[in-house]
């Protein structure tokens, strides 16, 4: 297996940009790709079968040599995303949609990063700022680096990685899988559990994406289908090794009682009620009433919350 230490000074690196009727914003997404400091990139677009009498072909065409396309039958994106790393020819892998945004620097800091801070075991992602539909900052999402450090598997336990912001090697794929194209809204978690296993997920404290937030995507048009959730937390809890676990909180069954907390806001209840029961089985008898009173006032101060910020809002009108 080639490694940072091995190869060229400037491994090639794959940006794959998977589409479906993305004729809104994927000029800008192909053009921070290719605006990239990095020297060595190639550029996939894979037209997953878009019905916009063309509009979207004719975009990633315009490019030429540029970029590599490919189209087919419309499957979803990790379909889309399969096609495209079966024909890289990258040593890395770099995900970016069709209506996000990479900073110039993104994958230049990655790589230099990954040499000297990583190795051929490594994968790194970073914060992110979420745009709207004209491209202007709405709010900056900047991690908990330090809680990642010493927790590192609650990126991806609480869903605070962000798929375009990850540099993933290829071999990792070659070894471990592709992602699963049976999910809908869960492929991308899926598959990071999956590699975490095999990988460190590494938190970098630097801004490397834009993510937009508008109105046409797809998980503001349909919320993630709550049978696929929750078989993904009952799948991620009942995996995990025991050093997982301790590699988040010093016991299993504060680890269990924080993901209760965590799922209880949430449609996963199957994940809730699993979590809350493996907290109980992992405390001592006296303690089942100790974790009932502390996820009681955990949602009361939540609800008193809630309702002081809505009256701060209201009196905030007339004063």
């Amino acid at each position: 297996m080639e490694t940072l230490n091995k190869f060229d000074e400037y491994p090639l690196v794959s940006i794959i940009i998977p589409v479906y009727n993305g004729s809104n914003y994927l000029n800008e997404a192909i053009d921070s790709a290719l605006i990239q400091s990095y020297p060595n990139i190639e550029i996939i677009v894979v037209n997953d079968g878009s019905n916009d009498n063309g509009k979207t072909e004719q975009i990633a065409l315009s490019y030429g040599k540029k970029i590599k396309y490919l189209a087919k039958e419309n499957g979803g994106v990790a379909t889309a995303l399969n096609m495209a790393i079966e024909q890289m020819k990258g040593t890395y892998f770099s995900w970016l949609s069709h209506d996000d945004v990479y900073y110039p620097q993104k994958v230049q800091y990655q790589i230099e990063h990954l040499k000297t801070h990583g190795d051929e075991r490594t994968i790194v992602y970073s914060d992110f700022d979420i745009i709207d539909s004209k491209s202007q900052i709405i709010s900056k999402q900047a991690l908990d680096h330090e809680m990642l450090i010493r927790k590192p598997l609650y990126g991806i336990l609480r869903r605070h990685i962000h798929g375009c912001s990850l540099l993933i090697p290829k071999e990792a794929f070659n070894q471990y899988g592709l992602f699963n194209t049976t999910l809908k809204f869960t492929q991308d978690y899926d598959l990071w559990l999956r590699l975490s296993k095999y990988y460190n997920f590494k938190h970098i404290e630097k801004t490397l994406i834009q993510s937009r937030s508008h109105q046409e995507q797809d998980s503001k048009k349909h919320s993630i289908d709550p049978k696929e959730g929750n078989a993904f937390w009952s799948k991620s809890i009942e995996e995990l090794e025991d050093d997982d676990i301790l590699q988040c909180e010093k016991t299993k069954m504060l680890f269990f009682l924080k993901m209760a907390i965590y799922l209880k806001p949430t449609p996963y209840a199957e994940g809730y009620n699993r979590s809350k029961e493996l907290a109980y089985t992992e405390a001592p008898f006296c303690a089942f009433l100790f974790l009932q009173y502390l996820l009681l006032v955990f949602y009361l101060k939540k609800t008193v919350r809630f309702f002081l910020n809505k009256l701060k809002h209201v009196t905030s009108k007339y004063y």
